[in-house]
């Protein structure tokens, strides 16, 4: 059985104040329809994540924790609010699924794999300073996933290096609808600086770029959570398809 690898905006989950129920049902109609694959979802933080940073951060301040401890505070709070999330679309998912399909448990280390013959996992963060990108990309490297996909209210992969994104010139940018491996590492660069646009963080597709060189068909699908399916499906959509060849 083929594996999927997905990252799963936080956002799409919980966009507001509660969680989205019909976001969770949409979800589970396509992991019913497609019992082929084997899907390994990570569950973003989302709104929730950056509210809670948001608010938390004059406490940190006060605290008088240097800004190396604010930012693996910022992180730890983040992690815990990813597997919230994840142990919320658990629950969901076993409704409409059943506890044969849905593995009970959420992954919280990309590096341990669970023996088991269920068809649909869990993940959430890892530790302070690694991305659910990179958790994606280390999942989709352990369950040996020639596909993986980035679900998020993030639309499409834009021709520009993320720290010269400017917002007022968003319409001017070019939409990159295909790109290889070493395109997107040269294009997100080597080194994250926070407050930049990022569509991977440098990690995370340099990590992508070295599954590639190992899988050649490896490949990385961008786009909104209407066209997940669509994806599945191999059929056109809007986003961005990252791949050599």
């Amino acid at each position: 059985m083929k594996t999927c690898v997905v990252a799963y905006g936080g956002s799409i989950v919980i966009p507001g104040d509660a969680y989205d129920q019909r976001a969770m049902t949409e979800l589970s109609d396509i992991l019913r329809e497609y019992q082929d694959l084997r899907f390994v979802l990570i569950i973003g933080g989302g709104k929730l994540c950056r509210r809670v940073t948001s608010s938390i951060r004059p406490l940190l301040v006060d605290a008088n924790l240097s800004s190396c401890e604010i930012d693996v505070a910022n992180d730890e709070v983040g992690i815990a609010i990813t597997k919230v999330n994840a142990r919320k679309v658990i629950s969901s998912l076993i409704e409409y699924l059943g506890d044969d399909i849905v593995y009970g448990e959420y992954i919280d280390n990309p590096e341990i794999i669970p023996n088991t013959k269920h068809r649909v996992f869990i993940a959430s963060g890892f530790k302070p300073g690694v991305t659910t990108d990179f958790c994606m990309m280390r999942l989709a490297q352990n369950f040996g996933a020639e596909t993986a996909y980035k679900i998020s209210n993030f639309p499409v992969v834009l021709n520009v290096k993320p720290t010269e994104f400017n917002s007022v010139l968003v319409d001017t940018y070019e939409n990159i609808s295909g790109i290889s491996w070493q395109g997107i590492v040269d294009l997100v660069g080597d080194t994250f600086i926070p407050g930049g646009n990022y569509p991977m963080d440098p990690p995370a597709a340099k990590l992508g770029l070295e599954i590639s060189q190992k899988i050649n068909n490896f490949t990385l699908y961008v786009g909104q959570k209407e066209e997940f399916e669509k994806m599945l499906k191999q059929t056109e959509f809007i986003g961005t398809v990252i791949r050599n060849g």
